[in-house]
């Protein structure tokens, strides 16, 4: 909770002097790093969403340059590509969010080249779901083989 407070005080004071892409770096940032140390289902993976959206909220909120827009948003793709520790409904959330953001950009050429780094964030979450489901899959698979092991062992006994 103190390191939280911490975190969102420093970024709170970035984005009040006028620097918001620096707030919206230092969000993304902690997402990150919040990567390495988090689980899905997890208190921390709350942590790491509410940064996640924070970013999303002070680019919407804050940025007006269309340049500086384009390149928070790649920043933001290119976290959310990243990010493995978020759960299906979370994850898909924030990419659902980025992608219309990318949308209502005011150039055609920058709405083109956002929404098509995006869909590789749609590839991802289905790629990221699919791995989940096969590690499943390989501890019901050594499951069931310890149980048809010991059925062996019984029937030879």
């Amino acid at each position: 909770v103190y390191k939280r407070q911490t975190w969102e005080a420093v970024v709170s004071t970035q984005s009040t002097w006028g620097f918001p892409n620096s707030a919206i770096r230092l969000f993304l940032q902690g997402v990150l790093s919040m990567n390495q140390v988090v689980s899905p289902g997890t208190d921390a993976e709350e942590l790491g969403y509410q940064f996640a959206s924070q970013a999303l909220v002070l680019f919407q909120d804050e940025l007006a340059d269309a340049e500086s827009r384009v390149q928070a948003l790649s920043l933001a793709i290119c976290t959310l590509e990243r990010a493995a520790f978020f759960s299906a409904d979370n994850f898909e959330t924030l990419v659902v969010n980025t992608a219309q953001y990318c949308a209502k950009l005011p150039r055609r050429q920058d709405q083109c080249r956002t929404l098509l780094m995006c869909t590789n964030l749609f590839c991802c979450g289905l790629l990221v779901s699919c791995v989940r489901a096969l590690e499943g899959c390989r501890e019901a698979g050594e499951v069931l083989e310890e149980s048809f092991g010991g059925v062996r062992r019984v029937q030879v006994d």
